[in-house]
C-alpha cells in the first residue's frame, strides 16, 4: 500500500492499535486513542512540493510540534503547516514513519507505544524495530 495525496486516512499504531486523536477539550493535544470512528481521528493527507501535511477533519487544524525538534517534543495540532516526510519502514515496508524533513526525528507513541487511552504522542529519534514509531494508513472515508 501506499499513501494517496488528498485522501482521509485514520492514523493506526502498529504496537498499540491505537489511533493518533486530537483531543476535543483543547484541539491541541494529540494522544493514542481506541478507534471510535470520530472525526477528531481523522487526517486528510496532502502533498507539497517539500512533503507532507496532515489537517484534523474535525478542527481543520494541521499536525504539528510544541517546540525545537527534539525528543520528546509533543506533537500537536496547530493552525499553521508543519510539513512531514512519509517513509515506509524498514522492516515493514506495508507500515510507515513519519518524520520531519531532514532530521531523524520519528512521530512516536510514548511508553514503547503503551496502548492506554491518552498515552503522549511525541518526536523520537528513529529506532529500530520501534513499531511504536510506525503507523497503518486505514482509510477514513470516501474523498
Amino acid at each position: 500500500m501506499s499513501v494517496q495525496p488528498n485522501r482521509t486516512y485514520v492514523l493506526v499504531n502498529v504496537k498499540s492499535g491505537t489511533v493518533l486523536d486530537l483531543s476535543a477539550g483543547d484541539n491541541k493535544t494529540v494522544t493514542g486513542w481506541s478507534s471510535n470512528g470520530g472525526d477528531n481521528q481523522k487526517w486528510y493527507v496532502q502533498r507539497t512540493d517539500t512533503g507532507w501535511v496532515f489537517r484534523n477533519v474535525n478542527t481543520g487544524y494541521f499536525l504539528g510540534i510544541e517546540g525545537d525538534p527534539k525528543d520528546w517534543t509533543s506533537v500537536i495540532a496547530s493552525e499553521n503547516e508543519t510539513v512531514w516526510d512519509i517513509w515506509p519502514d524498514d522492516n515493514n515496508p506495508t507500515t510507515f514513519r513519519i518524520c520531519l524533513p531532514s532530521t531523524n526525528l520519528n512521530i512516536d507513541l510514548s511508553d514503547g507505544g503503551l496502548a492506554a487511552n491518552g498515552t503522549r504522542v511525541t518526536l523520537w529519534t528513529k529506532w529500530l524495530p520501534g513499531t511504536n514509531q510506525t503507523w497503518r494508513f486505514q482509510p477514513g472515508e470516501l474523498n
